[in-house]
């Protein structure tokens, strides 16, 4: 194929000629898929500005240059570009259209793809719709079925129209039945997840402006305003009241006091006769608690090493014992010590009752 040389009027001024050959595209195409997006578009730009007599290659050329523009930039400038490269929206190619959606889908930009696919739908001929019923299967019903995918799909669900999804998709006489079943139940899928999502993210907001509302600096906050807004009112300091002296000097410097008669005043209290010092350090002397002292026996009988000699008494005999308490005092303090451990406490015991039983002349039997 021959290169193809031609002048290009491009914003109102003539262009240098520019030589396009079909290998620059072929390479475009092939640095696109590569994701060489700025050598794809600095081959493909030439082509732009050309006028292509071919339809299907001016296509192909638009649709590869808004795809590349669709992952390279963030404008508009493009799409612009495409619709003066075509004269206008409603000569645009279905597959052309199809990228430029695209590009006004991935710029968040769905109000203006819905209103460039209605605008450019009813722009169509009945030329149009006459050959997708004729040929269902054609490149032109396949680009057409994708501009409606779009539209019912990504378009109209970004925008809150679900109705227009699902009047559209009932009344579309150009789709088959099974694919409208198809789009419909998709449809109907995604209005099920935007309504959950809309209601997780309404609770979420919600939670977080109770905890928001409760939290500690806004309670506090309330609180500053509450009793900033129910401080009570002033009230005037009340007037000063003038004391029985204050009367009496006023009659005093009064010009005409000897006709005023003044009560008797009473006689003067005598001082209190000093106490003595004894009772003030009485007074001053801070009261403690003593700790109440353990009882002690009354009677030497009572006590427990008496009641054990009692026991050893047959055994070491009187003399014995006495020698032992009276010669040997560490002895009786070891007894002490003895007694107050539970088994000395056990002999104790023992030793009382048996005293007891001996005091009474009981017989020993009877334990």
């Amino acid at each position: 194929m021959p290169a193809v040389t031609n002048m290009a009027k491009v914003n109102g001024t003539h262009a240098t000629p520019a030589t396009t050959s079909p290998s620059d595209l072929v390479k475009a195409s092939k640095c696109f898929v590569q994701r060489r997006l700025d050598e794809a578009y600095s081959l493909l730009a030439p082509y732009i500005k050309q006028q292509q007599p071919d339809q299907q290659l001016k296509s192909f050329i638009w649709t590869l240059y808004l795809r590349i523009s669709t992952e390279r930039t963030n404008t508009d400038d493009e799409w612009r570009t495409c619709l003066q490269g075509f004269g206008g929206l409603g000569y645009l190619p279905p597959d052309v259209l199809v990228a430029g959606l695209l590009l006004l889908i991935r710029r968040s930009q769905h109000q203006n793809a819905r209103d460039a696919f209605e605008s450019w739908l009813s722009l169509q001929e009945d030329e149009f719709f006459n050959g997708i019923h004729a040929n269902p299967d054609g490149p032109q019903s396949q680009a057409y079925e994708r501009l409606v995918e779009l539209y019912v799909l990504h378009i109209l669900p970004h925008v809150g129209d679900f109705t227009s999804s699902q009047e559209f998709l009932t009344y579309n006489d150009l789709l088959s039945l099974s694919k409208r079943e198809v789009l419909l139940k998709h449809v109907n899928v995604i209005r099920i997840k935007t309504a959950e999502s809309s209601k997780e993210q309404r609770h979420h907001t919600k939670t977080k402006h109770h905890e928001q509302s409760t939290s500690p600096a806004t309670t506090e906050a309330a609180a500053s305003s509450e009793s900033t807004s129910t401080k009570p009112i002033p009230i005037a300091a009340p007037a000063p009241v003038i004391t029985a002296p204050q009367v009496q000097n006023i009659i005093d410097e009064s010009p005409d006091n000897s006709a005023v008669s003044t009560p008797a005043r009473p006689p003067p209290l005598r001082p209190l006769p000093p106490i003595p010092q004894q009772q003030q350090l009485a007074q001053t002397t801070p009261l403690v608690m003593q700790a109440p002292q353990p009882s002690q026996p009354t009677s030497i009988v009572d006590t427990p090493w008496f009641k054990l000699l009692m026991i050893l008494a047959p055994i070491l005999g009187i003399s014995g014992i006495l020698a032992i308490v009276v010669t040997r005092p560490p002895v009786r303090a070891r007894l002490n010590a003895f007694l107050q451990t539970k088994f000395g406490q056990t002999l104790v015991t023992i030793a009382r009752k048996v005293y007891q039983t001996a005091s009474m002349g009981l017989n020993v039997q009877t334990f």
